[in-house]
């Protein structure tokens, strides 16, 4: 029962190293978007500190949203990529708020980026540290088996060993 369940763990602990590893990849690919020379030249140019520029009172959300060129955009679609593959409640909830952050304030969507990582780097380490003690569990079981195994052969031999014995004792 103990090496089942710890073959069922091995496996659960693969998949989902496997789903994380396609989660890292697609945050990955967000903050490479969202931090490329392109995004940050967008971003300078776009918003001034201290300048007000326009009021914007109105926008088509075709044009802003689905830009396919624009760096929020690239890292939506990439984030919502991995979310198909993944089915991961995190990178949808990422998705979101990547898609409904205003341009060039993407502080937040970092900031969420770097707490998913850090849960992330965590539940590995986790996962990592109950593999480790299922195969100390599956190591020790073995052992044991196998000391057993050896009392029984030598039990045997010497079973054997004494029925001879009274088998000659008694003619």
């Amino acid at each position: 029962q103990t090496k089942k369940a710890c073959e069922s763990k091995h496996e659960e602990l693969t998949i989902r190293k496997d789903l994380r590893d396609e989660g890292l990849a697609g945050i990955d690919k967000a903050i490479e978007i969202l931090t490329s020379d392109d995004a940050r030249a967008l971003f300078a140019k776009s918003i001034k500190p201290g300048v007000e520029t326009f009021l914007q009172i109105g926008s088509t959300p075709a044009l802003v949203q689905e830009d396919a060129g624009a760096p929020a955009a690239k890292a939506y679609n990439a984030i919502k990529a991995q979310v198909r593959k993944s089915h991961s409640i995190r990178l949808a909830a990422l998705a979101v708020k990547i898609r409904t952050t205003k341009f060039g304030h993407f502080e937040d969507v970092i900031k969420s980026i770097d707490k998913m990582l850090e849960a992330l780097t965590e539940e590995g380490a986790d996962d990592l540290a109950k593999k480790t003690q299922c195969l100390d569990e599956y190591q020790e079981i073995t052992k044991t088996v196998k000391d057993l195994d050896w009392k029984i052969k030598n039990n045997k031999a010497k079973i054997a060993k004494l029925e001879k014995l009274i088998e000659l004792r008694a003619r």
